[in-house]
């Protein structure tokens, strides 16, 4: 399920940044005075900077290719390329952030920012399984017409997904975008949910 799919990763990278802030704050109490680019330099600070996220990229992906059942798909793709993009920026971020002179706040400083990357990585994650879910019942269905089925009877359910929710199109093309009070883009294409992420919209395919 796309939710607890989510909630997986959202653990993987959260881990990710709790060894790697938990290491970096440690190596930096310890030498308070030593400059900056020495300690860059030491091969286990290099270490503790990439490979946590790498790890935690790596099981995104797989939880990504779990989903997809080997479907060749530029959209699993795309997911697993932005992973990879994530776990890049994360060693770049925590190197800036040690450069800044004010050592006080440094582990406070990287927490804030790697939280907001644990949430990306969740909601590419999330919005992964749930276009798997799309792709797969496209494939099985291969022919006729596909119907939106969004969640309207619940207050929360936004303007997007009620726009679209009955709309019936063709097996194979995409939905329009301009179905919301206000502009909202669309991560890839628009063959079906999940129109944004934690969508729990999804599709009724109907044969010709």
């Amino acid at each position: 399920m796309p939710a607890a799919d989510a909630l997986a990763a959202s653990a993987a990278w959260k881990g990710a940044s709790q060894e790697a802030v938990a290491f970096i704050s440690l190596v930096m109490r310890n030498n308070p005075h030593k400059p900056i680019e020495a300690i860059l330099a030491r091969s286990d600070v290099q270490s503790a900077l990439t490979w946590p996220f790498n790890n935690a990229a790596d099981k995104s992906k797989a939880i990504i290719e779990n989903a997809f059942a080997g479907l060749d798909s530029p959209f699993k793709d795309s997911v697993k390329n932005d992973l990879d993009g994530m776990a890049a920026e994360a060693p770049v971020k925590i190197t800036s952030e040690m450069k800044d002179p004010e050592r006080q706040t440094l582990a406070q400083r990287l927490l804030a920012w790697l939280q907001k990357l644990e949430r990306r990585a969740a909601m590419a994650v999330d919005v992964g399984t749930t276009r798997a879910i799309t792709e797969l019942n496209a494939l099985q269905a291969h022919s006729g017409f596909k119907m939106w089925v969004a969640q309207i009877e619940e207050l929360n359910t936004c303007s997007h997904c009620r726009g679209l929710h009955g709309m019936v199109i063709p097996w194979d093309q995409e939905f329009p975008y301009n179905t919301g009070q206000r502009n909202l883009g669309v991560y890839g294409d628009l063959q079906g949910p999940p129109r944004h992420p934690n969508c729990r919209c999804h599709l009724v395919f109907i044969p010709a």
